[in-house]
């Protein structure tokens, strides 16, 4: 049984694909010595799920973002709806008790722009505990995208 410590839906700066990685309490451990705050540096993660269930949102996600739009904002509004929704799929697993509350879940880009940050610790911070939330943003230094303390 996989021991979850951090889940994160990940995507582009586009939101026009995702995939899922994960890192367990033991591997955070045993790596976190030589490397501090690696449990919530996902592109150091190394477990993922199956592609499969996540290629047909993949692909939904990339038909969405290709569309034309009457202006750029109109596509930006559509590229945070579309983050929004994956936000969403975590919030529910959160509901439903898929994963135990001293979990971080979070959607986020794997080389995010600063837009792309703000949208991630939002989410974190909708989505967590307020230890969790605090934890996440001194790591990656996203305090300045809170909205709470």
């Amino acid at each position: 049984m996989l021991f979850v410590k951090q889940q994160r839906n990940c995507t582009d700066d586009d939101v026009r694909t995702l995939y899922h990685i994960a890192c367990t309490r033991d591997w955070v451990r045993e790596k976190e010595v030589r490397y501090p705050d690696i449990g919530f540096i996902s592109v150091e993660w190394t477990h993922a799920a199956n592609r499969a269930p996540f290629q047909a949102i993949s692909r939904q996600f990339a038909t969405l973002a290709d569309e034309t739009y009457a202006s750029d904002m109109d596509w930006a509004a559509a590229r945070d709806r579309r983050f929004d929704l994956l936000v969403s799929a975590l919030h529910d697993c959160r509901e439903a008790d898929v994963f135990s509350a001293d979990t971080l879940l979070c959607a986020g880009s794997t080389d995010p722009s600063e837009h792309l940050q703000a949208l991630a610790m939002h989410g974190v911070d909708a989505i967590n505990t307020t230890i969790i939330a605090n934890q996440f943003a001194r790591a990656l230094g996203y305090e300045k995208y809170r909205r709470r303390a």
